[in-house]
């Protein structure tokens, strides 16, 4: 007689703790469901890495200081790269008088 209790004791636990899986079975299957997945596709060098950079800075999660190092110095290289970039574009095109008469100082 006492097994049947201690047996019915456990089922009642077994279902109790059965219950507590589902719940955050469910809960997790809610997380999951709200998140947002996008597939990039594309050639190399096509500018994946940098859409999904972009959604994260918009979207995502802020830089953390780590990243921010990082960042900074690729930002300065790419402004300076471009500056030098249009300065011989000018050159090239003939266009440095114009620059020069625009200038005021």
């Amino acid at each position: 007689m006492g097994a049947c209790q201690s047996g019915s004791a456990e089922e009642r636990e077994e279902r109790k703790r059965s219950k507590e899986v589902e719940k955050m079975m469910n809960a997790l299957e809610q997380e999951e469901s709200e998140k947002v997945k996008l597939l990039l596709l594309g050639a190399g060098e096509s500018g994946k890495s940098t859409i999904f950079k972009q959604m994260r800075v918009l979207y995502g999660a802020p830089l953390t200081d780590e990243e921010m190092k990082q960042v900074i110095p690729v930002v300065y290289a790419n402004t300076i790269a471009s500056m030098k970039i249009l300065v011989d574009q000018t050159k090239i095109m003939g266009l440095m008088d114009d620059v020069r008469q625009n200038v005021p100082f």
